[in-house]
């Protein structure tokens, strides 16, 4: 019951889980490899989002930040990954639809932010900077002078009134 970009984006997934788990079956050097997944397509105003494993989406709206993923990993803070791309040959795709308007954020990042930074950070560098790339700079930082345990990933997509404004 999912949108037909939405359903896009799942089906996306799942090719690429199928894709990673072929090459880790042929090739003895890479059996046992997987990684998370987070994604987003906005179109009409809905953010499709899709997700495997403890990478992370969330949603800038009316001056608040709101997760819209959670992890798939065993009580959210051992890190023990229960779903990732490429670890069998299906994979259970986490899929919401948000409605979303101009001015609204989306960002997805990698567990190499959330585990350096906490929400409230993401929420004030989205408030001060406003600037996609500005802000994806400023949370990369942070997580690193907190120590930057792992590889960090940020996105984020400033939402336009229509597409021929800022992204």
């Amino acid at each position: 019951d999912y949108l037909p970009h939405t359903t896009r984006l799942a089906d996306a997934v799942r090719s690429s889980n199928e894709f990673i788990y072929d090459r880790a079956q042929r090739d003895p050097d890479r059996a046992g490899m997987g990684t998370t997944l987070v994604g987003a397509w906005i179109r009409q105003h809905v953010a499709g989002v899709a997700h495997v494993g403890d990478s992370r989406a969330y949603l800038w709206h009316a001056d608040r930040l709101e997760a819209l993923t959670s992890d798939h990993s065993l009580a959210h803070r051992q890190h023990v990954l229960v779903r990732a791309l490429g670890r069998e040959p299906d994979v259970e795709v986490g899929l919401k639809e948000v409605p979303v308007q101009a001015g609204d954020y989306v960002l997805l990042c990698s567990d190499g932010l959330t585990r350096m930074v906490s929400e409230r950070v993401m929420a004030e560098a989205i408030v001060h900077l406003r600037e996609p790339q500005r802000i994806c700079d400023s949370l990369i930082a942070v997580a690193n002078e907190n120590g930057g345990i792992d590889n960090i990933t940020v996105v984020v997509v400033e939402v336009a009134a229509s597409w021929g404004g800022r992204r």
